[in-house]
C-alpha cells in the first residue's frame, strides 16, 4: 500500500516544494527499501508541477543527486514566488502592536543628527544563470568547491554562507507584538518581533490623515503599539532638518530577522485642534508611519470607553439559552500550572512545538 501512495503522490496546485519533499521523504520511510534517495528524486524529477525544475533536473542527467535536486527546486520555487509578489503590487504594512519595557540601569549620552537622504538603490539587471546559494555568485561547477562553505555569516554568525545570501536580511512585513529586554552587559535593548504577512491587511486596520510637520500623512492607529514608527524616507520628505538620536534598540521577528532603527526623532503632530510632539522611530522600509495607543488617545483619534449601556437582562431575553445552558461538562481535567514560567506568546505553527523534535528525527 505504501508503494502505491508514493507511486499516486504528486504535487498539488498551491502546494510548496518543501511540503511536496517532505511527504515524499515520509512516504518513502513504508518502501523500506535501500535506494529511497533515487526514488523521491525520480518523484521530484517525474511529478513536480514546475516545469523547470523537471527540465534543469534532467539536463543533469546521471549526475543529479536527491540533495541537488532539492536545492534547484527550492532555488527555483523561492524566485518563482518573488516575482508573484513583485507582480501582485504586495506591499505588506508594518504595525506595532505591544512593547513590554524594562528599564536599564545605565543611561547614555544622547548624540543627535540630521537626517541624510536615503541611498539610491539599484537594481541587477536580471540574470538567466543559476547562482549559489552559499556564496550567491554563479553556480559552480560539479566537484567545484564554494569559498562560502566554510565561511562564517556576519549576519547570523553561521558557518555555510556569505552575508549577502543570508535570510535573516529580509525585512520584516509585519511586527505584531514587542517585548523589549534590557541587557546588563551594556545599554542595548532587544525587542522581540512576531511577524505576520498580509496581502489586503487595509480594510481590518484603522487609518487617519494627520498633519505632521507640513505636510499631511496617511497612518495606522495601532492601539497595541507602545512606540511610533516613521520610515527614513518619508521623514526626510516630511523634515529634512530633522534631528535624529540614535538608539540601541532592535526589532526582531520570530524568524530572528532583526530591524535596527536609525534612531528616532521628535516630530509635531497635529489634528483638527490638537497638537503635540511625538518620538517616531526610524526604520529602513516603504510603510506607512503608526501612531502608538498613547498618541492616538493624546490626538483625540481614541477613546476608551469604561462601561456598556446594555443591560445583562436584555441580552439575557435575546438569548434564553445562554440562562438554561448550566451544569458541568462530563469528565475531569486537571491543568497543570508552573507559576515560575513567564507567559509567552507565539506565532501559529505548522506542527506542535512538542513534535518538532520528534519530526526532525523521523525526516532525518
Amino acid at each position: 500500500m505504501a508503494a502505491v501512495l508514493f507511486d499516486r503522490r504528486r504535487q498539488q496546485v498551491g502546494e510548496s516544494f518543501d511540503d511536496f519533499v517532505t511527504d515524499l521523504k515520509l512516504l518513502s520511510r513504508g518502501l523500506a527499501l535501500s535506494e529511497s534517495d533515487k526514488l523521491i528524486r525520480n518523484a521530484i524529477v517525474c511529478k513536480s508541477r514546475d516545469e523547470r525544475v523537471r527540465q534543469r533536473c534532467l539536463e543533469k542527467g546521471a549526475e543529479l543527486t536527491l540533495d541537488r535536486a532539492i536545492e534547484m527546486g527550492r532555488r527555483l520555487c523561492e524566485a518563482t514566488q518573488d516575482g508573484l509578489k513583485i507582480i501582485d503590487g504586495e506591499d505588506a504594512k508594518i504595525t506595532v502592536n505591544k512593547i513590554a519595557h524594562k528599564s536599564s540601569g545605565k543611561s547614555k549620552q544622547k548624540i543627535k543628527r540630521k537626517a541624510k537622504p536615503p541611498k539610491k538603490v539599484y537594481e541587477n539587471p536580471p540574470s538567466r544563470k543559476e547562482t549559489c546559494r552559499r556564496c550567491g555568485y554563479e553556480a559552480h561547477e560539479q566537484g567545484q568547491k564554494c569559498p562560502a562553505k566554510s565561511e562564517k555569516c556576519n549576519v547570523c554568525h553561521k558557518i555555510g554562507h556569505f552575508a549577502r545570501v543570508c535570510r535573516k536580511r529580509r525585512e520584516v512585513s509585519r511586527i505584531n507584538e514587542v517585548s523589549e529586554e534590557s541587557s546588563s552587559d551594556e545599554d542595548m535593548k532587544l525587542l522581540e518581533v512576531l511577524s505576520v504577512n498580509t496581502k489586503n491587511a487595509k480594510d481590518n486596520e484603522w487609518w487617519e490623515t494627520v498633519e505632521i510637520g507640513t505636510s499631511k500623512v496617511e497612518c495606522q492607529l495601532d492601539t497595541g503599539a507602545k512606540v511610533c514608527v516613521v520610515n527614513l524616507t518619508q521623514l526626510y520628505d516630511i523634515e529634512p532638518n530633522a534631528e535624529i538620536t540614535p538608539t540601541k534598540k532592535k526589532l526582531v521577528s520570530y524568524s530572528c530577522h532583526t530591524i535596527t532603527p536609525h534612531g528616532y526623532s521628535c516630530l509635531e503632530v497635529r489634528h483638527r485642534n490638537t497638537k503635540c510632539r511625538l518620538k517616531f522611530y526610524i526604520v529602513d522600509n516603504s510603510h506607512k508611519p503608526i501612531l502608538s495607543a498613547e498618541a492616538c488617545k493624546v490626538l483625540g483619534l481614541i477613546e476608551r470607553i469604561h462601561s456598556i449601556d446594555k443591560e445583562v437582562t436584555e441580552t439575557l431575553k435575546e438569548f434564553p439559552a445562554l440562562v438554561e445552558a448550566t451544569g458541568a461538562l462530563p469528565g475531569i481535567y486537571t491543568l497543570k500550572i508552573d507559576p515560575t514560567i513567564k507567559p509567552v506568546v507565539h506565532a501559529p505553527r505548522r506542527q506542535p512545538a512538542a513534535l518538532l523534535p520528534k519530526i526532525k528525527k523521523k525526516l532525518e
